[in-house]
Formats: structure tokens, sequence, C-alpha cells
């Protein structure tokens, strides 16, 4: 099969290897800058952990993803808050089959901007953490697999089959659910008070007091009777129930907290990705403030959590001009249907040169910060004029 993965983050470069375990498959990454000549020039690199081997794969890369570029299988690997750069261009791909694979608390909404039948869009989480080194991925799994299923109805035949097909002879578990939007909603009700601790803690989960790991799994028990409020389904016995204090399934998660706070595990599984993606926190933690607003359910766990993103200076007391933007501009694509590339690009030029303005405001308003700050903020800023460079192209 011809398998492209859109992303070489730490999920798509363990997803790679285990595509290329079969080798029937033909498998390709984008990527792009550094990385993708790192790739191109020694190989797809990954440090196992938990397993102390290190494995190496040549895989074949691109950059973009044209129109007429066809695949029988598309993994997206990107960062839910990334995917409004990325979606109109793959919207465009004439490839048929698509699995958006990460936290995402919009999937309805991405199967709905896709705008192919939806049993052609599937949503998957795949249980590997780790973090990206110069040179290598450090991956921390026991055993790797997705949860996998269409956003809120189960695959087609055709479509299991083809994922059972892609990982034939790899050293990969898929788990099929019927409704990946709900299942999505609910794990992120754990990862968020898991990565607000983080926060309270700044990175160390050693740190972390009996407590404030009770206030974890509090919070996200609060969090699923907040999802059922807000009549999304839940399913008790794999989220509720586990969370509930004094039950079996509490005392389970009890003491799997304790082991990722007291272990290596819990900064390759959790702080890591939690003190290195906020801007994917800030996106997940938004989403479901805006879940909240639907229900009148008291989370008084959860607040007390959620504070410690604030008090640690990575979440806005409210949403920025930035944000608010990006919340409107979703809905707008997603009410565009058969939308231009010339209208689409003029909303996301705007939203580029919103932040690219506010950025440098506060780069040139705040003497305090620090020259290495500020030479991130300026290279970031050219990174943006660049990127609404290439915008242009499409008015």
């Amino acid at each position: 099969m011809r398998i492209l993965v859109y992303g070489a983050g730490v999920q798509g470069c363990e997803l790679a290897h285990r595509l290329l375990q079969n080798k029937k498959n033909v498998v390709t990454m984008l990527a792009r800058g550094e990385w993708k000549e790192r790739l191109d020039q020694r190989g797809l690199v990954i440090r196992h952990w938990a397993q102390c081997r290190t494995t190496v794969d040549r895989v074949a890369t691109i950059d973009t993803l044209a129109p007429d570029d066809c695949y029988d299988l598309v993994f997206v690997t990107m960062q839910a808050g990334q995917l409004p750069d990325v979606l109109p261009i793959l919207k465009q791909n004439k490839s048929e089959y698509f699995v958006f694979v990460g936290n995402d608390p919009h999937a309805v909404e991405v199967m709905q901007t896709m705008q192919r039948p939806a049993d052609k869009v599937a949503f998957g989480f795949q249980s590997s953490g780790g973090h990206r080194d110069v040179d290598k991925v450090v991956s921390a799994h026991v055993g790797v697999d997705m949860t996998v299923g269409g956003a809120t109805a189960p695959l087609s035949g055709v479509f299991r089959y083809r994922l059972k097909t892609a990982f034939e002879g790899a050293k990969y578990k898929l788990n099929f659910v019927s409704d990946m939007d709900a299942w999505l909603k609910c794990h992120i009700a754990l990862i968020l008070p898991a990565c607000y601790l983080c926060y309270a803690c700044k990175g160390d989960l050693s740190k972390a007091t009996k407590e404030q790991r009770e206030l974890v799994l509090d919070a996200a028990w609060e969090g699923c009777e907040m999802l059922k409020a807000a009549h999304i389904p839940v399913d008790d016995k794999e989220n509720t129930d586990c969370y509930r204090a004094g039950t079996p399934g509490r005392r389970k998660m009890d003491a799997m907290l304790l082991a990722i706070c007291k272990t290596p595990l819990g900064r390759l599984c959790v702080s890591d990705h939690a003190m290195h993606a906020v801007a994917e926190m800030q996106y997940l933690d938004e989403a479901f403030e805006g879940l909240r607003t639907r229900t009148s359910v008291r989370m008084t766990a959860w607040d007390t959590l959620r504070s410690q993103m604030q008090k640690s200076h990575v979440q806005p007391a409210e949403q920025n001009d930035m944000a608010k933007f990006w919340a409107n501009a979703s809905i707008q694509m997603h009410c565009l249907g058969g939308a231009s590339s010339n209208e689409i690009a003029k909303l996301m030029l705007k939203g580029t040169n919103t932040g690219v303005i506010q950025l440098t405001q506060v780069l040139h308003g705040n003497p305090g910060i620090s020259d290495q700050l500020k030479r991130q903020g300026k290279a970031f800023v050219r990174h943006e004029e660049a990127y609404m460079e290439r915008l242009k192209a499409y008015l």
C-alpha cells in the first residue's frame, strides 16, 4: 500500500516505523526543514526508551502535498490546533482515505471540512509518547496500539480491512470504536487535568503531592459528568467508574498516576508533551471550556487545577484576538462548503497577520524581555511573514 504520514513529530515517526514493519507498504513522510534533511541523510532514528533499543528505518520524504498526489491511506499526525492551516491542503488532495491521529476535540467539524463521505475519514489515538531530539526520536511505550473509528459512527468494513492490511505483520494493535468524537472528548477529560498538574509542578511530576494526584482524578470525573450534561456519550465503565472515589477502578488509576509521577515514564509520556506543546494544551482547554458553557455542572477540582495554567503564565485569562479570530475562521471554513482557495487564503492571511502584529508589539513594548527570547520571537515573526508570502499566491 502507498501510505503517507502527514507530520513527522513523535507520533508520526513512531507510526511510520510501525507501518514500515509491513514490507508490502511504501511509506512516505511529510516533513520540513532540518528534520527532513536529517531523515533523508540518516534515516528515521528512534530510541525506544522502555525497550532499551534503537531502530533506524529508511523512509521517503516530501515537504508538500500536491492535489494530484494519491495514497491508499493518509495518516495526519498534526496537533489539533495546527489543522486549520493544513485542512485546505488535505481537502484538495485526491486521496480517498484519511486518518487524523491525536487529541482532537472537533472531530465532527474536521470530518465536515474534509467534504468526503463519513466512511472515508477516521480518527485515531496512538498509545505512545516521548520527545524529539536533534538527531533522533525518543519514544516511550509498552506496546503501541491505536484506538480508531469514525467521528460518530463505526468505520465501514472496507476501511477497517484497509487499516488491518496496512499493519499486517507489524507489532501494532488496532482497537475499533464506533464514536471517536465522544472517545476523544472523554480522553481529553483526563489529559487536561494531568497537564494542569504538570504546570503546577513546573514540569517535574515527582513533586506532585498526594492531594494533587487526587485532584487530577476528581477533575477527570467532573469532566466526564460535564460531558454527559452536554449530551456527549460517555462510556462509564471506561471513564467515570475509573475516576469515581472509592471504586476499584479509581484505586487502579491512583496506582497508575503514582507510577507516572514517580518514574521517568511520567516525564516521557506526559510532562515533556505538556511543557513543549503549550499551544496544543491551550487549544484543548479552550475547546473544553466551550463545552462547559452548555452546562451548569460545578467543577471545583477542575477549576483548582486549571488555575495553574494561568499562574504558570501559559494560559491567558481570556481568549486574545488571535484565538477569537481562529474560532470564527474555523466556523467560517466549515460553512464555506465549496469555497475557493482564494477565500480560504484570505482568512488564513488575516489570522497570521494578527498574530505577527501582536507578537511584534510584545517584543517592542516590553524592555524586560531577555535577548534570547527576543531573538526567538523575531525568528518566529520572520517564519510567519514567509508563510504569509506563500499564502499570497492563492489571492
